[in-house]
C-alpha cells in the first residue's frame, strides 16, 4: 500500500476510557488481584497490596510480575481476576458513546482498540457497551506469550501498528486515561491524547500533546475526523424511537420565510425533516384560516365571510376545538408503540399544545381508524375538565379553609396531583389559589372521571408494558413560549387552573416579563394544581421568565435594523413607526435570516433544553438539520448578543411607535379599560397567598405578577444591569406593592443563582457557553423586604 494513501487510525484504550471511572471497575479488579496474591502466594493483606503496587509500577500490570517471579498460569489468573469481574451488573449499552463513535467519519479515519487486558476482557467490555461493531480490530496483551508485550512499551505500539496495517507513526492517534501510557505513545512517535475524566484531579505535568476531560472534546480537536456536528446527527440509532413533532403557531401567525417568523416556525426550520424516524406537523395560528372552508377559491362574498370569520376567531379563539382535534388526528395517524411526542407552541398555540398534551394523557389516544370519535373524545375531556374546575372554584369560595403560608421555596414545580381511585369522597392537593388548601371531588366530577377512564380502556392505546393495567400515552416534551389562555370557549368551560400532572415528561415554558395586555395574561404552570413536588419526580418542569413583550419571547417581529427605541430616533423616523406597524409586510427588502433580536434568546434556550433532554435519552432525541449550527454560532457571539438580544429593541403594543400601528395601539388601550375580562392575579399577602380570579375591575395595563420563587433568566438580569433604570425598569411585583426587579433608587433586586448543570457524562463543547448564556436566578430571600413589600 502507498503509505501516502493510508488513513489515520484512532487507537482507543478500553477500561476507564470507553466507560467512566465512576463504575469502579478498577477498584473491583484491584480487590480481586489482592485476593489472588493472598490465596496463591500466601501473603498477608499488607504484603499482597505492597507487591501488587510494586509490580504495577515496574511492569504496568501485576500479571507480568507474577509470571516472571512465580511462574503462575496466566490464563488461570485471567479467569480468576478479569473474567471474574461482575461486568454485566456494572456496564450497560451506552447510546451516547455509540452515537459519538458513529459520528466519526470512517471514510477519513479508522477506529481500533488498544488494551493491556486479555482479549476476553476487551471483547466483553465493548460488547456490553454495544459498540463492538464500530471498531475494525483489537490489539491486546497476549497472556500466552512470555515475556509480555504491553503498554507503555514501544514494542506494544509497534505491534498495534502492524495489526492495524499502518506504517506512519504520524497518522496514529492514541486516547488513554493512563499518564504513563500516553508518555509511552508520544515517545513512539504517536499523537497522544490524555483523557482525564472530569471530576478527577489533573496530573502535575501534562502527559502528552493534548489533555481532555471528555471524549466529546475530540470533536473540537479534530473536526476533520467527524462527519457531523454535536447537534446534527445522521445515523439511525439501534432502538431509536419514532418522534412525532407538533408545532402550533400563535394567534394570527403563519409562515413568512423571514426572521419575522415566530419561534415555532424557526424551531421547525431547524429540524431534520428527512429523517426516517421523525414526523412533523405545523399548524398556523388561530385566526389565520377558516376551518370550515373547503376551497381556496372563493367569491367576493365568500372572501368577506371568510375574513369576518377569521377576525372573530382571532379575537375569541372560536375554532380552538378544531385546532386541538387536528393535532390529535395527526397523532392518531402516525403514532406507533414507544413513539415519543414533542409539542411546541407560542401564545394561544402554546395553550393549544398544553391542552392537547393533557387531553392525550387524560382521555387517551384513540387507535388509528377511529377519526369519527375524536369530537366525542374532546367533549368528554372538556366535560371532565369543567367538573374539576367547578370543584376548584367551589373550594375557593370556602373561606373556612386554612390558608397556605409562604413556602420556603415556592419554586417547587408541579408534579402528579391525581386523586385515588376509591368510590368515596376524595381530596386533592390544591393549586396556589388563595384560601384553598384542599379541593373536594364532587360526585359529578367522580362520575365524569370514571367515564373518561372507561373510554380510555375501551378505545385508546395502552402505553404501559403491563397489559393488565391501562396507562394512557404521555407527551415526552412540551415546549411553550409565553402561553396565554385568552380563549373564550375555554375560559367559559374551565375557569380554574387544572392539574399539571400528565402534561408531559419534560415541560419548558418561557414567560415574558414585560407583556401588560389583559388578553395576554400568562397561563403559568405555577398556577396549576400540584402536590408536594419534593415527593414526586415524575415530571421535569421548568418555567423561566425572560425580558420582553409577548412577541419578544415567541417571535413574530422582524429584527430591527437599529436597536434604538423611538425616544432616541429622529422625528420623521419616530413618526413613521407611530403610524405603521413594524411587521414584515412593510419591509421592502428581504429580511436577513441571521439578524438577531430579543426572541432569539428564548429560542436558543428551548433548543438547548431539547438537546439536553435528547442527550439524556438518546433513543428519543430530536434530530436537527444543518441550519441549527449557524444559529448556535450566531448566539455564541457575545458582542452581537449583548447589542441585539440582551439590550435589543423591546416591543410594546400598548405604546405608540413600539411595534403596532396607531389604531391597533388604541384598540389595545381601549381593552385595558374594559371591565369583565377574566384573568388570574397573585394575592401575596401571608394569609391569602395564591392565585385569585379577577373579572370585575379593568386591568389598566398592569404588569404581570411574578411569583416569589420564579426562575429568572440570565438575560433579564443582564438587561437590568446593562441598561439604566430610566431605560428599563419593569414594574412587576408579587401581586401588590412596588416593583420587585428594582428598588426605589433603581438598583437591581438581589438574586441568587440556581444550580442547573448538564450531567457531566453527556456534556458537549457548546455546554460551557450555553450554561453561561442561560444561567437561571431567583429572588434572594431579602427581596421580600425590597421597597417595604412583605
Amino acid at each position: 500500500m502507498d503509505i501516502s494513501s493510508e488513513k489515520p487510525v484512532l487507537f482507543f484504550d478500553i477500561d476507564n476510557c470507553l466507560y467512566s471511572r465512576n463504575y469502579k471497575v478498577l477498584e473491583l479488579m484491584s480487590g480481586l488481584i489482592d485476593s489472588y496474591f493472598k490465596t496463591h502466594l500466601g501473603l498477608s493483606p499488607e504484603e499482597a497490596e505492597r507487591l501488587h503496587k510494586d509490580y504495577y509500577q515496574q511492569y504496568g500490570q501485576a500479571i507480568e510480575g507474577l509470571v516472571r517471579d512465580y511462574q503462575i498460569d496466566a490464563l488461570d489468573y485471567n479467569a480468576k481476576v478479569d473474567d471474574a469481574l461482575p461486568l454485566d451488573d456494572l456496564i450497560k449499552p451506552n447510546p451516547q458513546l455509540r452515537q459519538f463513535l458513529q459520528d466519526i467519519d470512517t471514510s477519513k479515519v479508522r477506529l481500533w482498540l488498544l488494551t493491556n487486558a486479555y482479549v476476553n476482557h476487551g471483547k466483553r467490555v465493548v460488547g456490553l457497551l454495544g459498540v463492538e461493531d464500530l471498531f475494525e480490530g483489537l490489539t491486546y496483551c497476549d497472556y500466552t506469550q512470555v515475556p509480555f508485550v504491553c503498554k507503555p512499551q514501544k514494542e506494544m505500539f509497534s505491534k498495534a501498528m502492524r495489526e492495524a496495517g499502518i506504517s506512519e507513526t504520524s497518522k496514529c492517534y492514541f486516547i488513554d486515561d493512563s499518564h504513563k501510557n500516553c508518555v509511552g505513545a508520544q515517545k513512539a512517535g504517536w499523537t497522544a491524547i490524555h483523557y482525564v475524566e472530569e471530576g478527577f484531579p489533573l496530573p502535575d505535568t501534562q502527559a502528552s500533546q493534548h489533555q481532555i476531560r471528555s471524549l466529546e472534546e475530540l470533536r473540537s480537536l479534530y473536526p476533520e475526523f467527524f462527519r457531523v456536528s454535536n447537534l446534527v446527527r445522521e445515523a439511525v440509532l439501534p432502538g431509536e424511537h419514532v418522534k412525532l413533532i407538533l408545532c402550533f403557531d400563535g394567534t394570527g401567525n403563519t409562515f413568512s420565510g423571514t426572521n419575522a417568523d415566530t419561534n415555532v416556525v424557526k424551531i421547525l426550520r431547524k429540524l431534520d425533516r428527512n429523517h426516517p424516524k421523525q414526523y412533523h406537523y405545523y399548524q398556523t395560528g388561530i385566526g389565520t384560516y377558516d376551518v370550515n372552508e373547503s376551497s381556496v377559491h372563493k367569491t367576493a362574498l365568500g372572501e368577506i365571510r371568510s375574513s369576518v370569520s377569521k377576525s372573530i376567531d382571532q379575537g375569541f379563539g372560536t375554532t380552538f376545538d378544531a385546532h386541538i382535534m387536528a393535532g390529535y388526528r395527526f397523532l392518531m395517524r402516525y403514532y406507533e408503540p414507544e413513539a415519543k411526542i414533542y409539542i411546541f407552541g407560542f401564545s394561544r398555540g402554546a395553550f393549544t399544545a398544553k391542552y392537547l398534551a393533557r387531553m392525550v394523557n387524560k382521555v387517551g389516544l384513540l387507535c388509528k381508524g377511529n377519526e369519527e370519535m375524536v369530537p366525542f373524545a374532546y367533549k368528554l375531556y372538556q366535560r371532565a375538565l369543567k367538573c374539576e374546575s367547578d370543584d376548584a372554584v367551589a373550594a375557593q369560595k370556602c373561606t373556612s379553609t386554612a390558608a397556605k403560608p409562604h413556602p420556603e421555596h415556592d419554586n417547587l414545580l408541579a408534579r402528579d396531583g391525581t386523586a385515588n381511585d376509591g368510590d368515596g369522597p376524595q381530596d386533592k392537593a390544591a393549586n396556589f389559589i388563595a384560601g384553598q388548601a384542599h379541593v373536594k371531588t364532587s360526585k359529578i366530577a367522580r362520575a365524569a372521571r370514571k367515564e373518561v377512564e372507561a373510554f380510555s380502556q375501551t378505545f385508546c392505546r395502552n402505553e404501559g408494558a403491563d397489559p393488565t393495567k391501562h396507562d394512557n400515552i404521555k407527551v415526552f416534551f412540551l415546549g411553550m413560549w409565553d402561553c396565554v389562555n385568552s380563549v373564550a370557549v375555554v375560559e367559559k368551560n374551565a375557569p380554574a387552573p387544572v392539574e399539571v400532572a400528565g402534561t408531559a415528561a419534560h415541560v419548558r415554558h418561557a414567560v415574558a416579563v414585560d407583556e401588560r395586555r389583559v388578553k395576554f395574561k400568562p397561563a403559568l404552570l405555577a398556577q396549576d394544581i400540584r402536590k408536594d413536588a419534593r415527593n414526586n419526580d415524575e415530571e421535569d418542569i421548568l418555567e423561566v421568565w425572560f425580558p420582553g413583550n409577548h412577541g419578544d419571547i415567541g417571535g413574530g417581529w422582524p429584527a430591527m435594523p437599529t436597536d434604538k427605541p423611538p425616544s432616541e430616533m429622529g422625528y420623521l423616523e419616530r413618526l413613521r413607526h407611530i403610524f405603521s406597524t413594524m411587521k414584515q409586510s412593510t419591509m421592502e427588502e428581504p429580511l436577513d435570516d441571521d439578524a438577531l433580536q430579543m426572541s432569539d434568546m428564548a429560542l436558543d434556550w428551548m433548543i438547548r433544553e431539547v438537546d439536553v433532554v435528547g442527550r439524556e435519552h438518546p433513543e428519543s432525541a430530536v434530530r436537527w438539520c444543518h441550519t441549527v449550527e449557524g444559529f448556535v454560532k450566531n448566539m455564541s457571539d457575545k458582542e452581537r448578543v449583548t447589542t441585539h438580544v440582551v439590550k435589543g429593541f423591546m416591543h410594546d403594543t400598548l405604546s405608540f411607535g413600539y411595534g403596532s400601528a396607531f389604531f391597533k395601539v388604541l384598540m389595545w388601550k381601549f381593552m385595558e379599560m374594559l371591565p369583565g375580562i377574566p384573568r388570574w392575579e397573585l394575592n401575596d399577602s401571608p394569609d391569602k397567598e395564591g392565585w385569585e380570579s379577577h373579572r370585575l375591575w379593568p386591568n389598566f395595563g398592569a404588569c404581570r405578577d411574578i411569583p416569589r420563587g420564579a426562575k429568572l433568566h440570565n438575560s433579564l438580569r443582564e438587561r437590568l444591569n446593562e441598561m439604566s433604570a430610566k431605560k428599563y425598569s419593569p414594574q412587576n411585583n408579587h401581586g401588590a406593592g412596588k416593583g420587585v426587579l428594582r428598588n426605589d433608587q433603581g438598583a437591581v433586586a438581589p438574586m441568587v443563582q440556581v444550580e442547573y448543570e448538564v450531567p457531566k457524562d453527556i456534556r458537549i463543547k457548546e455546554d460551557e457557553a450555553w450554561n453561561k448564556r442561560h444561567q437561571l436566578f431567583q429572588f434572594a430571600q431579602t427581596v421580600k423586604r425590597v421597597n417595604g413589600v412583605n
